[in-house]
């Protein structure tokens, strides 16, 4: 076990509103995404390593299932989902997808729109007869999730991106050189709930398949996944010729690399060019 939290970072991610949000939200959106086992472990080690490499004064030890260590960068949106479920944490990522994506306000109004759409579509599914976890119809039943309480969520997942960002600046300005410029729409869904769940679904699924070895499928929302989880596969380019880019570390296997093409347009405004890059990997719709 290496260095956690502070003791105030701790304890509001234990105790605080912060960990009532991460708990409720888990319990909201359980069996939304698939089981993700293999990301989770590799996000805890990526969450550790970033923490690590922070070089915070202070340190503490204390458990959790997935992560090794967490310093007093703004983790505590990121404990409170560690400490609290498997599905609490994909929920976390779905987070990191909305702060890299949008603006604080955005990303906030979205949060409130996911929540009052998921809360409709459980009690749908009621009415349907459709078999639901008990605990995720008690926190649709019981919710009450007021805009500050989402606010404060997207705020510490935010600090914590622009921490990570920062910490791992090589590798992050490599892997948006290269999709920068790629056109890749995360998918053409113009209803906010349903496009921003299947993009948060493809991402998950396609980080689940990186860190398992295994070739993903590419695509607007696996590409805006991988930026914002910090979690860097070899990458195969191919405008004219083929260049394998490897910023890849040992939580990815060689078997999980992305293979991406430019398209035409780019292709004639930068003939020849090995790695080019993009902006649309940051729109959810």
């Amino acid at each position: 076990m290496g260095r956690s939290l502070s003791a105030n970072k701790k304890k509001e991610a234990e105790l605080g509103s912060i960990n009532t949000t991460a708990r409720t939200l888990g319990d909201l959106f359980e069996g939304v995404c698939g089981p993700t086992p293999n990301l989770a472990k590799a996000y805890g080690k990526r969450v550790s390593e970033i923490a690590a490499a922070s070089k915070r004064d202070t340190s503490h030890t204390g458990p959790s299932r997935l992560f090794d260590s967490l310093v007093s960068i703004d983790g505590a949106g990121i404990w409170a989902a560690a400490t609290s479920s498997i599905t609490a944490i994909q929920v976390q990522l779905l987070a990191c997808l909305l702060a890299h994506a949008w603006e604080p306000p955005e990303a906030t109004s979205i949060w409130v729109e996911l929540v009052r759409e998921r809360k409709r579509e459980i009690v749908a599914s009621l009415d349907r007869g459709i078999g639901l976890p008990f605990s995720t119809y008690a926190a649709a039943a019981k919710l009450d999730m007021p805009r500050a309480q989402l606010t404060e969520w997207h705020n510490s997942t935010r600090a914590w991106l622009q921490s990570a960002d920062r910490i791992k600046k090589t590798k992050q300005k490599q892997l948006e050189l290269i999709l920068d410029n790629l056109d890749l729409p995360i998918n053409k869904d113009i209803h906010t709930y349903s496009s921003v769940i299947d993009a948060w679904k493809i991402a998950m699924r396609t980080l689940e398949d990186l860190v398992s070895g295994q070739p993903p499928t590419v695509s607007g929302a696996a590409l805006l996944g991988v930026s914002a989880c910090h979690l860097y596969p070899d990458i195969v380019v191919t405008i004219g010729k083929t260049t394998q880019v490897s910023i890849n570390g040992p939580l990815i296997p060689p078997s999980g690399t992305m293979s991406l093409g430019l398209n035409a347009e780019t292709k004639s405004r930068y003939p020849g060019a090995e790695i080019i890059s993009s902006n649309t990997h940051r729109r959810l719709y």
